[in-house]
């Protein structure tokens, strides 16, 4: 009964050990592949991540260089609108040698009878 208690107990372990290697061939072996599954993912989305990063950083730039631009073109038109105001406020000043007033800028002085 002893032989018999020693030989169920050394099948017991046998078997428990048998059953875990078989186990973990077949289902570590799916564990592996499915850890590197994820790792490709992952890597794949970073690199998806950083292109992303690149491209609003991109966009960012060159927001910014459009309104320097728009901010440069703003500067040249006041520029160029206060000097059409001065060459208007030159051109309705009286003149010495007309002798006479001048017309306001918006409107045009009547035409000379003498021409």
């Amino acid at each position: 009964m002893r032989r018999a208690l020693l030989a169920f107990l050394g099948g017991a372990v046998l078997g428990i050990g048998g059953g875990v290697v078989v186990g973990w061939l077949r289902w570590g072996h799916a564990a592996v592949t499915m850890a590197q599954r994820l790792d490709a993912t992952v890597t794949q989305m970073q690199s998806e991540r950083d292109r992303l990063r690149h491209e609003l950083d991109d966009i960012a730039r060159e927001r910014h260089e459009m309104a320097d631009a728009a901010e440069r073109l703003r500067a040249q038109v006041e520029r160029q609108q206060e000097r059409l105001e001065g060459l208007a406020r030159e051109l309705a000043e009286p003149r010495p040698e007309d002798g006479g007033e001048a017309a306001p800028p918006d409107t045009v002085p009547p035409p000379d009878p003498a021409q």
